[in-house]
């Protein structure tokens, strides 16, 4: 993981724009919710990749609207993904998250069965969890629960600069120790 602090409200709408397209063309609203300003250190990719399986299988399996949120939760960032389709049937719930699952064997969409396996590595990379539920009234709730180390002051959050950094690390005898 390449933990470094996070805008988390500037990820959730990145990736509403990035699925913003496709939504309209299936006549789905994207919803985002996060407070501005939310920050974490989380592997940015790894967090995108996570949210971006679980925007796909909403947009492919549920109906709209499509809600993204997050919250901050002390030590933790909970995130969800949440749509009104038809949601999660009740043998699949136990073993979403194991390799090669799909919930409707029926459904021919082309889809491998590793979305939710990848987004659960992900959740358990951050120190974290993934759930799967079913929302009352329809529709699934897709989230993840990561722990995170919120940065105090943005100041500090600055990056020291490539050319700036060595590649290697000088011991006194001269020899070079590789990092």
């Amino acid at each position: 993981m390449q933990l470094a602090p996070t805008d988390i409200h500037q990820v959730l709408h990145a990736l509403a724009g990035r699925f913003e397209q496709r939504a309209g063309d299936a006549g789905v609203e994207l919803e985002v919710i996060a407070e501005p300003g939310l920050n974490a250190r989380v592997d940015r990719l790894r967090v995108e990749q996570a949210l971006g399986n679980l925007l796909d299988n909403a947009l492919r399996y549920g109906k709209g609207p499509v809600q993204m949120s997050a919250r901050d939760k002390g030590a933790q960032l909970e995130l969800h993904v949440r749509d009104r389709g038809s949601g999660f049937s009740a043998q699949y719930l136990p073993r979403a998250f194991e390799r090669f699952s799909r919930d409707d064997a029926s459904r021919s969409d082309g889809g491998s069965g590793l979305g939710l396996a990848i987004v659960e590595a992900i959740a358990r990379g951050h120190g974290g969890a993934a759930h799967v539920s079913n929302r009352d009234g329809g529709g699934a709730d897709a989230s993840l629960l990561l722990a995170t180390a919120k940065e105090l002051e943005p100041a500090r959050l600055l990056a020291t600069p490539t050319s700036m950094r060595s590649n290697a690390l000088r011991a006194g005898d001269g020899e070079e120790l590789e990092r």
